[in-house]
């Protein structure tokens, strides 16, 4: 679940890459790091919680109360690689359904192994997310 209070540090988002000790998670970390960085054309981020995200989401709750998110985000741990986007992917099911062995919600993305999944339908479904938010 997104956590709408999470805020930008000025830690190197490798920090939360580098705690990874598990020898293919830590390789996917890094891989998927250097695609949205290229799909995104935008520095990576820390943002606390160890989100590493790309861009920024403005938002204002109905009360007033303000806050920033990344527009794509992902969090890199031992068990997976959690992506999140803002405005979801509803959209780009079909994209979606071609990438392989993976489990989604309406505005997450798990993935396993990339050994498990199609980096090039990963590439261009990351794309067209990002094209639609921008």
């Amino acid at each position: 679940m997104i956590n709408f209070d999470t805020i930008k540090t000025n830690e190197d988002p490798l920090t939360a890459i580098s705690a990874i000790h598990h020898v293919r998670r830590h390789h996917d970390s890094q891989s998927l790091l250097a695609l949205l960085t290229k799909i995104t054309n935008e520095k990576a981020t820390l943002w606390s919680g160890n989100v590493i995200g790309f861009g920024q989401y403005d938002y204002v709750y109905k009360t007033g109360r303000k806050g920033a998110w990344p527009l794509i985000a992902f969090i890199p741990s031992e068990k997976n690689l959690t992506i999140f986007i803002t405005q979801g992917f509803a959209k780009h099911e079909k994209l979606l359904r071609k990438i392989g062995q993976i489990k989604f919600t309406e505005n997450t993305l798990v993935l396993y192994k990339f050994s498990d999944i199609d980096l090039y339908a990963l590439e261009k479904f990351l794309e067209a997310v990002f094209d639609e938010l921008k």
